[in-house]
């Protein structure tokens, strides 16, 4: 099993660089599918996870939308008119980051995935392209051959609320929460605990989900979730 590399704790507080990804959609045999890639093994980003699509906001980009756009050409060679980024959510990795010695700030978007394209990963910053449900994703991840991180996790638990690719697309906010999680130690116990969650200062919750991640032997876990997917804890 993969694990997911926990940081380095830092003496300064780190720097958050502005990102977008994508939630590529399709509708599969069995109901919405969602587009994965493996970043490659020595990405010093994740290496070994399986993300969405996306990357870095470089300063020739126009906006968000642009950076999510170039992103998913050149990781998975699709290309996606501006006007089909639909924004999703907003997710802004914990002051004291647990997965990485890096902080961004990543524009989540949804976008349907165009009928006459394919999405083959670059074998350089990805080595596997994977449509999935997310409910299968997740049980793969649950039995501990699809690693994944907090943010992958939490997204995937929501678009396993959904049928097909148009409800998704339906129930696209006018405004994308803005999700910061906080780190916290009950216990003895590391987690990350995101809005609606007693230990957030937030009240309200920004999405269907749970509302925190243990971080338990290198990966995260969501208590009573895996091993019927979805369950009551993941409502």
């Amino acid at each position: 099993m993969t694990q997911i590399p926990e940081s380095t704790p830092e003496s300064e507080p780190l720097s958050v660089t502005d990102a977008a990804t994508v939630l590529l959609l399709q509708d599969g045999a069995q109901g919405l599918e969602v587009l994965l890639i493996c970043r490659h093994i020595q990405s010093n980003v994740l290496g070994g996870v399986y993300v969405f699509p996306g990357g870095k906001h470089d300063a020739t980009d126009f906006s968000f939308h642009h950076t999510a756009q170039r992103e998913t050409w050149e990781e998975v060679g699709v290309r996606l008119e501006i006007d089909q980024l639909i924004p999703w959510s907003r997710w802004v990795t914990p002051r004291q980051p647990t997965v990485s010695s890096r902080r961004f700030d990543a524009r989540f978007f949804v976008a349907a995935m165009p009928a006459d394209q394919e999405a083959l990963h670059d074998n350089h910053e990805a080595t596997e392209t994977l449509w999935i449900r997310p409910a299968a994703a997740l049980e793969r991840y649950g039995k501990g051959d699809l690693p994944l991180a907090p943010p992958q996790i939490m997204s995937l638990i929501h678009l396993a609320h959904y049928p097909n690719t148009a409800s998704v697309l339906a129930a696209a906010p006018s405004e994308p929460p803005y999700i910061l999680p906080e780190v916290v130690i009950e216990n003895g116990e590391r987690m990350i605990c995101c809005p609606g969650d007693p230990h957030h200062p937030m009240s309200e919750p920004a999405q269907p989900g749970p509302r925190r991640l243990y971080y338990r032997k290198g990966r995260f876990e969501v208590e009573g979730c895996w091993g019927d997917f979805p369950s009551a804890a993941c409502a």
